[in-house]
């Protein structure tokens, strides 16, 4: 139990922080070195990526590169058991289409994210 209340209190106010600056520096810093990102669909970083520095050239630069304004990330529900957390969340404004999205992680030791 007291993990999964630390891991609430890390992950609402990680994306507290995101919703304030946005998908950078913040975000890299609760990154394991060694995390896996898959991002599904179509859009231009759609696909599988492991480490944060080939998530942060090839995911956080192609987002930097597209979005001229930066949406606005609301969280709409954090569900989390133990280490393991959900966060849906949706953006609106900037110059792109609002859309939903779903984090699904593991809160590794330290406080970083894992996958």
């Amino acid at each position: 139990m007291i993990n999964t209340e630390r891991n609430r209190a890390l992950l609402t106010d990680l994306f507290a922080a995101l919703g304030r600056e946005g998908w950078g520096e913040v975000f890299l810093a609760a990154l394991r070195d060694d995390v896996v990102f898959n991002a599904m669909g179509r859009s231009p970083i759609a696909g599988h990526y492991e480490g944060k520095r080939v998530y942060s050239e090839e995911v956080l630069a192609k987002l930097h590169d597209r979005l001229f304004v930066r949406p606005t990330l609301v969280v709409d529900k954090i569900i989390v058991d133990g280490d393991m957390a959900s966060v849906r969340f949706h953006s609106t404004g900037g110059d792109q289409i609002s859309a939903y999205y779903n984090c699904n992680a593991k809160v590794h030791f330290g406080n970083k994210l894992v996958a």
